[in-house]
């Protein structure tokens, strides 16, 4: 093009047409990689959590002769609130993405 700025033929700049996009997606979204992943951490992290509850209130479960169970017994009891957490997350997210793609 000439150094003027002009078109070659002596116009104004070329008209562009606008039109209008939607916004690319990756493909990747990150609810949807999330929700199975939170239900799995969540849900593993059930075991312990019953496992500390149940040796607490006097049930015979797996180790609970062992020295030391009663105190493992009551870190695990930490499990509860994170399990309930991650999976209330998972439930979350899944009903967004349900909304997500009802309104597609």
């Amino acid at each position: 093009p000439p150094s003027n700025g002009r078109s070659r033929d002596g116009g104004a700049a070329p008209y562009r047409a606008e039109t209008l996009r939607r916004p690319v997606t990756t493909g990747f979204d990150l609810k949807a990689f999330a929700v199975p992943v939170l239900l799995t951490v969540g849900l593993l992290l059930l075991i312990p959590a019953v496992w500390g509850t149940l040796l607490l209130a006097g049930f015979e479960v797996w180790a609970s002769g062992r020295e030391g169970a009663v105190t493992m017994a009551k870190a695990m009891l930490v499990c509860w609130p994170i399990a309930l957490v991650l999976l209330g997350s998972a439930a979350f997210y899944a009903m967004q993405l349900r909304r997500e793609r009802a309104a597609r």
